[in-house]
């Protein structure tokens, strides 16, 4: 279900007028920020990276490419988060940031754990803790699931 929650959450970005993403970035604009992080991205990312790039939709924001200075940039940069957290001691090598919780904690995928058709879980991990990812709270099966679930809570009305 995974690649099917996300072209849904695709599906409700584009009819909504409360998002705002850089766009589409390039299929070699992808494989270089894989090579910087030496991960391959699971597929539902790749896509998102593909048609969305990062942004935010109602006040969640998705942590992807803006462009290929992943030296000198910062949020929604998810690859330039990434590299930043890595310069700390015991931060898994395996995981990529993808968003921030608001509560101090990130959305990480977690690329050790990968199913046979490439997709990883989404967890929450909390920077500077040397707590692998493995032992974290699972979000969403995958960043298809996860995208979808953020999305809809962005756009469900006020209760």
């Amino acid at each position: 279900m995974s690649m099917q929650d996300l072209e849904r959450a695709l599906q409700l970005v584009r009819a909504t007028s409360e998002s705002d993403f850089v766009g589409p970035r390039s299929e070699s604009l992808i494989g270089r920020a894989e090579g910087v992080l030496g991960l391959n991205f699971p597929p539902t990312y790749r896509r998102f990276l593909l048609d969305l790039g990062c942004g935010d939709i109602g006040g969640r924001e998705f942590y992807g490419l803006v462009d290929g200075d992943f030296e000198n940039s910062c949020v929604p940069d998810g690859i330039w988060v990434t590299l930043n957290e890595r310069k700390f001691p015991n931060t898994p090598h395996e995981m990529i940031v993808v968003g921030s919780s608001g509560h101090c904690s990130s959305y990480v995928l977690d690329t050790a754990r990968r199913t046979p058709d490439g997709e990883c879980p989404v967890v929450e991990w909390w920077p500077g803790s040397g707590v692998d990812p493995a032992d974290c709270q699972v979000i969403a099966e995958d960043f298809g699931a996860f995208f979808l679930m953020l999305v809809q809570e962005a756009l469900a009305p006020d209760d």
